[in-house]
């Protein structure tokens, strides 16, 4: 069979280099457009959807409905994952449907058509789905008739979701197009199963971190849930700034290792009640290299290994450990340093008093331009600004 399939996708090649040369060497015509050419062009966007889905990236499944809905012409995709030990569908990526919608991204099996495909996992081409009795009313999607193709995805017999596609327009789709929806759904499948090993991993590797944090926390009672306030405050400014939810996540997980590195620092040194010596001083700034190096050492973490070790750089270039100016700090990083300013100086240390949400925020307004980036601050501030102290508090409390 694969030799066949071989063969096949050899002659193909060679047809397509016969009608290229015709008309290009002598001035021939190409034929008109054919079923053989509507059908490679669905299955070559089954193969650019299957490579966004493999991609790994949190982006995937929307780009891959893209490709889809626009090869075969159709305005809606919905995306389904099987959540909640298998009793309810949750839509994980979409495309098309208005803007204005509240209805809850989960449907219970049976409910709708996607919902319906879930129950009985079998594939459903319909032309007016307002027509069939089956599935019950589509107003949800915002239109009033709908014909769709809906297919369960699967993988190696496990049930993991489904695939829906519609178009207002009735009788939209194909035998072709159902075909090519099904061969979609299998690589969907992968990339689901793919992704619920991903979540497994990262569940493994977040419980690495809480682990690291507590043994640095356990060197430094001075500085006990720093860095889960100073994640927290991030969370906060990355919001402020629009970043992805991915982004977000990314970022949190930086946050939260930020000060790793100091594991391998003194208790002497991190517990001293005064200032520091000169070559002290160095050594504590050594926790950005040595917290960098061990991050890349774990493959789930050499993602932040950059962002932890530009955390004390500066804006004009007078930071450390490699005097990086400018955007040439990652964002992350450029964020890490706002916030963990402003905890630092809000909260207790042996060496200083506190000071107030207030008066730390007019000291990181200060450096502005030369230690912390304009924009990042500003994002700080209106976190800041908008809440009192109390909630101040508590949010650096969570």
């Amino acid at each position: 069979m694969e030799g066949h399939l071989e063969a096949c996708g050899q002659s193909a090649t060679a047809w397509g280099a016969d009608v290229e040369g015709e008309a290009n060497g002598c001035g021939k015509p190409q034929p008109a457009p054919g079923p053989f050419q509507g059908v490679l062009a669905r299955l070559r966007s089954v193969a650019d959807a299957g490579h966004h889905l493999l991609a790994g990236d949190d982006g995937g499944y929307d780009r891959a409905l893209e490709v889809v809905c626009q090869q075969l012409d159709v305005p809606v995709g919905l995306l389904f994952a099987l959540r909640r030990g298998g009793k309810v569908l949750e839509l994980v990526a979409s495309r098309g449907l208005p803007t204005n919608r509240t209805d809850p991204p989960t449907i219970g099996l049976g409910q709708g058509l996607s919902g319906w495909v879930a129950s009985q996992r079998v594939p459903v081409m319909v032309d007016d789905v307002a027509k069939d009795r089956r599935f019950g009313p589509v107003s949800g999607l915002g239109y009033r008739r709908l014909s769709a193709v809906s297919v369960p995805i699967d993988y190696q017999r496990e049930f993991l979701g489904v695939l829906t596609l519609a178009s207002p327009k009735l009788g939209a789709f194909s035998e072709t197009d159902r075909l090519a929806v099904e061969a979609l759904a299998a690589t969907v499948g992968l990339g689901l199963r793919c992704k619920r090993y991903q979540e497994a991993e990262t569940r493994n590797f977040l419980g690495t971190i809480s682990g690291l944090a507590t043994a640095l926390e356990a060197k430094d009672s001075s500085t006990r849930g720093h860095s889960a306030r100073v994640a927290h405050l991030c969370h906060s400014v990355g919001m402020e700034l629009a970043m992805g939810s991915a982004e977000i996540r990314q970022l949190e997980i930086a946050a939260s290792l930020h000060d790793i590195g100091k594991i391998g620092v003194p208790e002497s040194i991190l517990n001293k009640p005064g200032p520091l010596t000169v070559e002290e001083a160095r050594i504590v700034q050594q926790h950005v290299v040595v917290g960098s190096e061990m991050l890349a050492e774990i493959p789930a973490l050499q993602y932040h290994a950059p962002i932890v070790r530009a955390h004390h750089e500066r804006l004009d270039g007078e930071g450390y450990p490699d005097g990086l100016t400018g955007e040439a700090i990652p964002l992350e990083s450029r964020i890490i340093a706002v916030a963990d300013a402003l905890d630092a100086m809000v909260m207790a240390r042996p060496y200083r008093k506190t000071r107030s949400p207030r008066a730390a925020l007019a000291e990181i307004r200060r450096c502005v331009g030369t230690q912390f980036d304009p924009l990042i601050a500003e994002a700080l501030a209106n976190v800041i600004e908008g809440t009192s102290r109390a909630h101040f508090l508590r949010l650096l409390s969570q």
